[in-house]
């Protein structure tokens, strides 16, 4: 399977149009500078991906059913605050993905 498949550039215009901007009006002609682009923001991406696990592993961790949901003032249909309805939500999708 390929790393790039063939991307709807009609569909992300205003990204795509964004981008191949900015890399004329930085020189980026090179597949070399590109690439170098691509990597520096896979990066960013995956430290991003890391700092989100880390933060929901903290919330998971917390007891805050009744805690959080009992100070706070505004619930949904369920009685429960957004974070604790996160972490249900959170709890049935790692039940179904198992």
């Amino acid at each position: 399977m390929s790393e790039y498949a063939d991307r709807d550039t009609i569909a992300m215009s205003d990204v795509y149009v964004k981008h191949v901007s900015a890399m004329t009006e930085e020189g980026l002609h090179a597949k070399s500078d590109i690439a170098a682009e691509l990597a520096h923001r896979d990066i960013r991406i995956a430290d991003l991906k890391r700092q989100l696990g880390e933060a929901q592993k903290e919330l998971m961790s917390r007891d805050c059913y009744g805690e959080w949901c009992g100070k706070s003032p505004s619930k949904n249909d369920d009685g429960l605050c957004g974070a604790c309805e996160w972490k249900r939500n959170a709890a049935i999708t790692a039940e179904e993905e198992k």
